[in-house]
């Protein structure tokens, strides 16, 4: 049975409620930003990134294994949206990698630089050697750092072969690992692709769906970290694969009907 539509007033509600939380944000990070830190941009984009949430009807729960590592963290998970990011910032004040391409968004773009976000090349192997001695930097100084090793999205049913690249930032920064997977459900607790942002899907497409969904439910669950002490990229990148797609392929299976 298809999700039931949003009545019209509440679409349009959160619509209104989108756009202003996006002028607000745009007003804190062009005026205040420029004298944080960037922890403290992090803890103020989570806070606004749990408003921004919830203004879309998006309800979060964070479960598996909540109690971090002391050490240098670096999540690695599965990709299906452009909302992944203020849902994981919702759950984490952490940094970003994201494709290049989302520093021309409208908005969202400078935000995203404005917050800290880290923006690759995905077409250049030159880039990405760049990027994972910059992450290992990041992460040698206390900062915790998102990556999407899939260089894509989803619509959330399976998980794409995980490139190893900026893994190897890990091993140079002796940190932990620690998979993160995303699942997206309607209000009958059913797995959904509503928030999928695939193929020629543009922002607002997505904006569109997320939108018209009656409730949005999504579930970020942390699995065991993985120490990268004596292990190499590809070790990683196969492990952190097979935790996420193995909780991607149950949530499905077990999905009720």
């Amino acid at each position: 049975m298809p999700d039931p539509r949003s009545p019209y007033p509440l679409r349009v509600w959160r619509y209104l409620s989108v756009v202003a939380f996006l002028a607000a944000g745009a007003a804190i990070a062009l005026v205040a930003f420029g004298r944080f830190s960037i922890a403290r941009r992090a803890r103020v984009a989570r806070h606004w990134s749990r408003r921004v949430t919830r203004s879309l009807g998006v309800h979060l729960r964070v479960s598996g294994q909540t109690a971090l590592p002391d050490r240098p963290v670096l999540f690695v998970a599965n990709h299906i949206s452009w909302l992944d990011i203020p849902v994981v910032l919702s759950a984490h004040p952490v940094r970003f990698v994201s494709k290049d391409d989302v520093l021309h968004w409208p908005v969202v773009g400078w935000l995203a630089h404005r917050t800290g976000t880290l923006f690759l090349n995905r077409g250049s192997g030159r880039a990405a050697h760049r990027m994972a001695a910059t992450l290992a930097e990041a992460l040698q100084e206390g900062q915790r750092v998102v990556i999407f090793p899939e260089g894509t999205t989803t619509d959330g049913t399976r998980v794409l072969p995980f490139k190893p690249m900026l893994l190897q930032a890990a091993i140079d920064a002796e940190a932990c690992v620690v998979p993160l997977s995303l699942h997206y459900a309607d209000h009958a607790g059913r797995p959904t692709t509503a928030a999928a942002f695939i193929g020629e899907m543009s922002f607002v497409d997505t904006l569109r769906n997320i939108v018209a969904a009656r409730r949005l439910h999504v579930e970020v669950v942390l699995h065991p970290p993985i120490d990268s002490a004596g292990l190499d990229r590809n070790q990683l990148a196969a492990m952190t694969e097979a935790a996420i797609a193995s909780a991607v392929a149950a949530r499905h299976a077990g999905a009720p009907q």
